[in-house]
């Protein structure tokens, strides 16, 4: 993580902003990390990651989860059949 002092702030705006497009930079203040700037769209990718339910279409479902629903639907129908 590419790190800046908060003075830089003022002085370097543009290079700070440009570095946040790309990846999260640390803010220092007394050479302690204070803030983490990042980019709107890493926001939303860390924010949408905080919640692990997702919903998928048919055609957008990942075949790791599509197999866990078919061998779970399986499991159940067998044992509705042993019945």
């Amino acid at each position: 993580m590419k790190t800046f002092r908060s003075s830089d702030l003022k002085q370097h705006v543009g290079e700070v902003l440009h570095a946040a497009e790309t990846a999260p930079v640390a803010i220092t203040k007394h050479d302690k990390l204070r803030y983490v700037l990042m980019s709107a769209e890493e926001y939303e990718r860390q924010i949408g990651n905080a919640d692990p339910r997702r919903v998928y279409s048919i055609e957008e479902t990942p075949e790791d989860i599509a197999n866990l629903l078919v061998s779970e639907l399986d499991r159940q129908l067998d044992e509705l059949d042993s019945e």
